[in-house]
């Protein structure tokens, strides 16, 4: 039985000292909705499973996909909490921002024209519980763009020119704060002139928050890979199995050092869907280990590419006081979170426990028993999936955000 319920920070943690997580999540939706608009329920089942704040497209083809992604992904059921920005047709296939109104407004809208495409500038402001008193609040930029595609140095050059227009942008408005950049960037390796322009053009510096350099189309890159999700054609996608890092999300200074009360949450950056394991191959075969089957299924129908995302904590940012948990319990063990304690009941014999990073590392690995209580205090801030399963192969699967150590 699966279901998803919220308990109230009171149970999970002290609400006066946390500091809450806001998921960002960059994908390209592969000229969406081009002849099959019915993957608007496929992105659906990817956007429940990463619950993104922030959402940022590129190749988004027309206002109605944006209006689809709107009203079919984001807002289904009578709910009403999403909004996007106004859509701008240019050249070439569009960009967009989505994003959770409940926590965040929308400052401003505008493009960056570059020779193929528009780079797209969006500024949030966090809805801080004293806004409509103080107008303090925390402001987030954010910059998606599609870089020129294809290998070439004459492709390379273009890419290179692409960028600067944007940086030359940051370089002309240095006041901006809590700035990422991010997007298909179509980067086969970090020495192309491109990527020195992302991290250092125009004298205005972004990080990658990987730190992962390199010629990314071989095996010892595998766990960040990007594209594509398939090997096999068919969508109009590009096809050959994972081998690229094409998608990225860089930031500047002040999410590093929290200057302007916001920050990376150190670990929070994956590629949704990347286990490591699938080198040339495709997202779904073998199975995957980083998501559950059906999300890797959307995955590959969705895009040839895979959404790269990451949180960010708010320090002022109190308003939303809940930590979503989603729960699978077998009828013969169950798992449930209480304070900073992972609980066991109704287990048969020893049960086997994984607690694994949201990119699918393993944090933590031990045996317990039925009717037990493990600490998790040590978990830093971050996202986890807790994996126990008892002797006779019973399973209980935890989602857990752990918003304070």
């Amino acid at each position: 039985m699966k279901f998803v319920f919220a308990l109230f920070s009171a149970i999970l943690l002290n609400v006066a000292q946390a500091q809450p997580q806001l998921r960002v999540m960059y994908y390209n939706l592969l000229n969406f909705p081009g002849s099959t608009p019915n993957r608007a329920d496929t992105l659906k089942v990817i956007v429940d499973y990463v619950q993104p704040d922030v959402l940022l497209v590129c190749e988004l083809s027309s206002q109605t996909g944006a209006d689809l992604v709107l009203n079919t992904v984001f807002n289904a059921n009578g709910t009403t909490a999403y909004e996007r920005a106004q859509f701008i047709d240019g050249p070439d296939t569009d960009n967009m921002i989505f994003f959770n109104a409940e926590k965040f407004g929308l400052s401003s809208r505008y493009i960056i024209p570059t020779a193929l495409r528009n780079i797209g500038a969006y500024q949030l402001y966090c809805k801080t519980p004293d806004i409509a008193t103080t107008t303090d609040t925390v402001f987030l930029n954010f910059f998606v763009a599609h870089l020129k595609a294809s290998s070439g140095s004459a492709n390379e050059s273009l890419r290179a020119l692409e960028v600067m227009q944007l940086k030359n942008a940051l370089a002309d408005n240095a006041t901006l704060e809590n700035i990422f950049f991010g997007g298909d960037f179509n980067l086969y390796s970090s020495s192309e002139p491109a990527w020195d322009n992302i991290l250092n053009g125009a004298g205005y510096a972004l990080y990658d928050p990987i730190s992962m350099p390199g010629t990314w189309n071989n095996s010892t890159f595998a766990s960040i890979h990007t594209q594509s999700t398939r090997d096999t054609q068919f969508g109009g996608g590009a096809y050959g199995g994972m081998d690229d890092r094409f998608d990225f999300i860089f930031f500047n200074q002040d999410l590093l050092d929290n200057a302007k009360d916001a920050a990376y949450v150190d670990g929070s950056y994956h590629t949704v869907g990347q286990d490591g394991l699938r080198y040339n191959g495709s997202i779904i075969s073998p199975a995957n280990q980083a998501v559950p089957a059906e999300v890797a299924s959307a995955l590959y129908y969705m895009s040839d590419h895979l959404p790269v995302a990451l949180d960010v904590s708010v320090e002022r940012y109190i308003q939303d006081t809940t930590s979503v948990l989603e729960i699978s319990n077998s009828a013969n063990l169950e798992a449930y979170i209480q304070g900073k304690t992972l609980v066991l009941k109704k287990a048969v014999g020893t049960v086997s426990i994984q607690v694994l990073s949201i990119d699918g590392k393993v944090v933590m690995n031990f045996n317990s028993t039925q009717n037990s209580t493990i600490q998790l205090n040590e978990l830093s801030v971050g996202n986890y999936i807790i994996r126990a399963k008892d002797a006779v192969g019973a399973e209980a699967t935890i989602k857990y955000s752990a918003l304070m150590k």
